[in-house]
């Protein structure tokens, strides 16, 4: 039986903790989002998270995502499919042909990018007043479908059995 699995952070609360990492298990699976401070050479704070997911039995996921969420957001921008910084006023879908690039604000005046350093996916950003929310599908079946015809019946085998030990990464 194929699972649909959709795992919420809240990024600021998570960039506040003193934890460094934490996890969570849903139904043969464990989902790990983990940080890490640095600084680049040109002296900007960088805060780099890792979410993972790791199949701890044998199954199938027709579905995977991570959603985040931001508060106080003034202002937000994201980098469209043509490579152009956008401003986002309520919701939009960005396919796996463009880096996940989101640059916002905070009403007191901070300003913090998300990007992905490994690999390009599908996202999806909607906003709600001062509320952002981000979701990652890091697999979808609909992504990637794959139709066998047997018996003139089309179906789908797009989601296919995992095996133990199997990472999902970004």
């Amino acid at each position: 039986m194929s699972k649909q699995i959709d795992f919420n952070i809240e990024i600021d609360s998570f960039l506040n903790s003193i934890n460094d990492k934490f996890e969570y298990k849903y139904g043969g699976l464990k989902v790990t989002a983990k940080k890490k401070f640095y600084q680049d050479p040109q002296s900007i704070d960088i805060t780099e998270i890792t979410f993972c997911v790791l199949t701890q039995m044998q199954t199938s996921i027709r579905s995977l995502s991570v959603e985040t969420k931001i508060n106080g957001v003034s202002e937000l921008y994201y980098l469209d499919r043509y490579y152009q910084w956008k401003s986002l006023s309520a919701k939009c879908i960005v396919s796996v042909t463009t880096p996940i690039v989101v640059r916002y604000n905070y009403h007191s005046g901070k300003t913090f990018e998300l990007r992905s350093l490994r690999g390009y996916h599908s996202y999806s950003i909607k906003r709600n007043g001062n509320r952002v929310s981000i979701t990652y599908f890091i697999d979808h079946a609909a992504l990637h479908p794959k139709w066998n015809f047997i018996n003139d019946v089309m179906v789908s085998d797009a989601v296919t059995e995992l095996p133990v030990g199997f990472e999902y990464q970004i």
